[in-house]
Formats: structure tokens, C-alpha cells, sequence
């Protein structure tokens, strides 16, 4: 949103427009599906990590809709910035991987887990 007296690309989150939406929707679902906590049941340092992701979101949004960039190339951006794809079936399949991956470290014991240096995860006690 362009404010008059200030450069293109300057916004802030308290002037977002209902574009910048796009942004939380997509954050908001990938928290969804991640099984993540909702905001009220985080304590405070994530909730603040979170928040100021939230944020910087919302403003490249802003930042994107100030330069005229149209809003299906704002949703891939923003969208790779959240699941690592601008692509919906990439980003999908992103999450099926890591959903799988999650099964599969669930089922093994923590000493068995190696990195490639050969150094294991420390033992739970």
C-alpha cells in the first residue's frame, strides 16, 4: 500500500492492507499442518519468534505490493519463504516428506541415530 510522503516499499504491519493476509493465511496453515501449537499455547520466546515472522511476512507482502508485483507471484514468494516452494504441489509434497521423516525417527532409538561425522544424538536420561 503506497503512503503518500513515503517511498515506495516502506510499510509497516499496522497499515497492512487485507492483501497482507495472504501472508498469515499461509503461515497460519503451514502451523496447521506441522501440528504446531496454537499462539495462546506457546510460551513467551516462541510466541515472540513467531510473531516476528508473522511480521517480516507481512511486510514483504507490503513490500511486494508497493513494487506492483502481482499478487499470484506475492503468494509464491511468501509461500516459499513458509514451506520452502512456491510451488502448492512441491510445497505438499515438502510436507509429506517431513511428515514421513517424523514416523520414521519416532520408530528408531536415539542411540542408533548417526550423523555422517559418525557422532550420535546424546542419550536421553
Amino acid at each position: 500500500m503506497r503512503v503518500a510522503g513515503r517511498p515506495a516499499g516502506i510499510a509497516y504491519a499496522s497499515e497492512m492492507t487485507p492483501m497482507a493476509s495472504r501472508a498469515t493465511e499461509i503461515m497460519d496453515g503451514y502451523y496447521r499442518r506441522t501440528g504446531q501449537p496454537r499462539d495462546h499455547e506457546l510460551d513467551g520466546q516462541f510466541y515472540y519468534h513467531r510473531q516476528l515472522l508473522r511480521r517480516l511476512l507481512a511486510d514483504l507482502e507490503a513490500i511486494l505490493e508497493d513494487e506492483e508485483v502481482p499478487p499470484e507471484i506475492t503468494v509464491r514468494v511468501i509461500r516459499a519463504m513458509v514451506y520452502g516452494s512456491p510451488d502448492p504441489g512441491e510445497a505438499e509434497q515438502r510436507m509429506r516428506h517431513h511428515d514421513e521423516m517424523v514416523k520414521l525417527l519416532a520408530r528408531v532409538p536415539p542411540a542408533v541415530i548417526t550423523f555422517p561425522n559418525g557422532q550420535g544424538l546424546p542419550r536421553r536420561t
